[in-house]
């Protein structure tokens, strides 16, 4: 089971500076009653996200689901200051970010509850695993449109290399193309690698996910 020590967790004037400073403050947000749209309304506009946050179907609900959000932006926004080096492991960052978003600790126990820990951590609701994917993607839309477009380059180098050559200079092109399809094939994974840095424990479900907003794509099953 998952465990923190200590109390409340309060941040220091420079870790406010620094939270302050990220595209999305989640100190902007601290208060549970905060609306979405108003706070954070470029991440109202991401389907996953919104989805997730109207799914509340009371006060109590809807409150923790306005925390979840919190969390995500905590340990998700890729100018957190959770990500300031050196680096501490995932399991600490996002028990650091389970308290700043303002979950508390069972006095008895000194552990967050099941809910938090399951859905959240361990990302078994797949509702919230959708919005962070979503939110990867909005962040490094960039990145993320390389590693697309590097597939599909992909995809057609191997198509054409797999007709027969028609002749000579044919042979030698495909000879050219399989060079390009083993660079390109390092630029995908090099890519997901920096998509994904270390959270390892989203990245099979998460690639699967990622590809469901793209129509009528064919791909190669890279191993990654």
């Amino acid at each position: 089971m998952t465990t923190f020590k200590g109390g409340k967790k309060r941040l220091t004037p420079s870790m406010e500076e620094k939270a302050g400073s990220m595209r999305y403050n989640p100190l902007a947000a601290s208060n549970s009653a905060y609306s979405l749209k108003a706070h954070y309304p470029d991440l109202y506009e991401i389907e996953a996200v919104r989805v997730f946050s109207q799914m509340g179907d009371d006060k109590e609900e809807q409150t923790w689901r306005n925390m979840a959000i919190n969390y995500m932006v905590w340990l998700y926004s890729v100018d957190t200051m959770l990500n300031v080096k050196p680096v501490e492991p995932l399991k600490d960052r996002k028990l650091k970010a389970a308290r700043l978003a303002g979950f508390k600790l069972d006095d008895e126990t000194n552990q967050f509850d099941d809910k938090v820990i399951k859905d959240l951590m361990d990302l078994a609701d797949q509702e919230f695993r959708e919005a962070v994917v979503q939110y990867l993607i909005h962040q490094k839309n960039e990145l993320f449109s390389e590693i697309i477009t590097c597939e599909e380059e992909h995809h057609e180098a191997m198509r054409l290399r797999i007709a027969p050559a028609k002749d000579a200079k044919d042979a030698a092109d495909k000879k050219n193309l399989r060079a390009q399809s083993k660079e390109l094939v390092h630029d995908i994974r090099q890519g997901w690698d920096e998509f994904w840095e270390d959270h390892d424990d989203l990245r099979e479900d998460g690639q699967a996910m990622a590809y469901k907003s793209i129509d009528d794509r064919a791909r190669i099953n890279l191993g990654t």
